[in-house]
């Protein structure tokens, strides 16, 4: 093994679940600060051994261009000055991304020692409005920052004009186009998705760190009422990722060499094995809405690294920010997508909690405490971003690897389906949904092809869709000058 060989040394989470206040210690920074405070204690790391700091993006900043103080803010509250302080793009494969990123940079020796962090305070921002608190969380820092900004959002211009940007509307645009490709009825689907995603909340029950731990059991899942009601067609509340969260995590790697340095025991030691990224087209140019081409060639790419087969792994953590997620990465790696208890190891981001961002390196992090009480046991994350626009995968185990190297480049290319930006004449409805807004009347956004085979989008009244499975019916499309508008024959 290589003295440059990358490991992962600490993990910390925090959840705070209490009433709003007005602290600096109950916001994102504070969050993340804990956790990392927790992870340095677990490997027996002084904060200023940290030459470099990479931050998850927070939600609040998605859109924000730059520059961020948030990751030299971690670092000052936990006293490390760490020579380089990146603040990452937006999207769920970040965590997984910067694990890749830091494992190749302490290899290059680049760096020594990269802590990664990954906070939100959305609960606690949105429950303060409700009370009438003012929260003040100044985070004045030194130092330069690589703020990398928001980055590809990977959404065609198309899509963008019919507010195909907001996750619950495309995915629920994937989750019926998966639908109908495994011939479900939208009941059957409904009820396939509740029994899914109850082994997610059975786990996220009996974890402590889960922000919402609550066994619900399929039925509550599958029946709509004041608690669980409709956000999208077909999803009710507590289908999808619950983004209210007061959470923060860390995870500290380092160098095989710098660890034994440092007298860290190898039974606190996680390496990583295999891992890959690849981002996949926009949605509505893919040939197959409901899967993730991109996740399949990227889980084969890391299980080739690492020499292992999907067989053999057995602790798992998928993301789950809706089940069309859980159920693409299972076509993707090949895995059954029915006990969804045997697919998460912190409980899913509807239930465990969905950090922004940040979800996946709580799910790194719980992967470093299962593996070390699991020593020969072989582990996989799962991290997406965009609308399974980004795809990043690890595999991680105690036992080292026999000679890590970096992971070569995928070079594979994606198909495109074409698009027709002014369609017109008939069309054949391909996937749709219905957005259940509060204060404003349901309405449909279809995506379907035309007569030529192109793919279109176009937005309209919901009422010729209702009471209907609508997917292969017939439509006629009428063309506007900012978006298309459509008539179901």
């Amino acid at each position: 093994m290589s003295a440059r060989t990358p490991v992962l040394i600490g993990g910390g989470q925090v959840t705070y679940r209490g009433p709003p206040l007005d602290s600096p210690e109950l916001s994102p920074a504070g969050f993340a600060a804990e956790a990392a405070r927790r992870a340095l204690a677990d490997a027996g790391v002084r904060p200023e051994q940290v030459d470099r700091i990479a931050a998850v993006r927070m939600t609040a900043d998605n859109a924000a261009p730059g520059p961020s103080a948030f990751p030299r803010a971690v670092a000052r509250r936990i006293g490390a000055r760490p020579r380089e302080a990146i603040y990452g793009h937006l999207g769920g494969q970040s965590p997984q991304a910067f694990v890749n990123e830091c494992a190749e940079a302490l290899h290059a020796g680049a760096c020594d020692m990269a802590l990664i962090v990954a906070a939100e305070a959305t609960g606690l921002e949105r429950a303060a409005r409700r009370a009438g608190i003012a929260l003040d969380w100044p985070e004045p820092a030194d130092g330069d920052c690589d703020d990398r900004g928001p980055g590809d959002l990977r959404v065609h211009p198309v899509e963008a004009r019919h507010g195909l940007y907001v996750p619950v509307i495309v995915y629920s645009l994937i989750e019926h186009a998966l639908r109908a490709r495994l011939g479900r009825s939208p009941e059957a689907h409904l009820r396939a998705m509740a029994a899914l995603f109850a082994g997610f909340s059975r786990v996220a029950a009996t974890n402590p760190h889960a922000q919402f731990p609550v066994a619900r059991s399929a039925g509550f899942l599958a029946t709509e009422s004041a608690e669980n009601y409709r956000v999208s067609d077909p999803y009710l509340k507590w289908l999808v990722a619950q983004d209210a969260v007061n959470q923060g995590a860390a995870v500290l790697m380092t160098t095989s060499a710098r660890a034994d340095a440092l007298g860290i025991p190898q039974d606190k030691r996680v390496y990583l094995h295999g891992y890959a990224a690849m981002a996949d087209v926009p949605l509505i140019e893919r040939p197959d809405m409901g899967a993730s081409r991109p996740l399949a060639i990227a889980a084969r790419a890391a299980l080739d690294m690492a020499g292992w087969t999907i067989g053999q792994v057995g602790l798992v953590d998928i993301y789950s920010c809706f089940p069309c997620a859980v159920s693409a990465a299972c076509d993707a790696l090949g895995l059954a997508a029915e006990d969804g208890a045997r697919l998460t190891v912190t409980g899913g981001l509807p239930y465990f909690g969905g950090a922004g961002n940040g979800y996946s390196l709580f799910a790194i992090a719980e992967m470093i405490a299962r593996l070390r009480a699991r020593p020969g046991a072989k582990g996989m994350v799962t991290a997406n971003g965009g609308f399974l626009s980004k795809q990043a995968v690890g595999l991680y185990a105690a036992a080292p690897p026999p000679d890590w190297r970096p992971a070569p480049t995928i070079a594979e290319r994606l198909e495109r389906v074409p698009v027709d930006a002014a369609p017109g004449g008939t069309g054949t409805i391909e996937t749709f949904t219905i957005a259940h807004g509060k204060a404003t009347p349901p309405r449909a956004i279809v995506i379907g092809r035309t007569a030529s085979g192109a793919r279109f989008a176009a937005s309209g009244e919901a009422a010729g869709l209702l009471g209907c499975d609508p997917i292969g019916r017939k439509m006629r499309i009428e063309t506007g000058e900012k978006i298309s508008g459509f008539t179901v024959i």
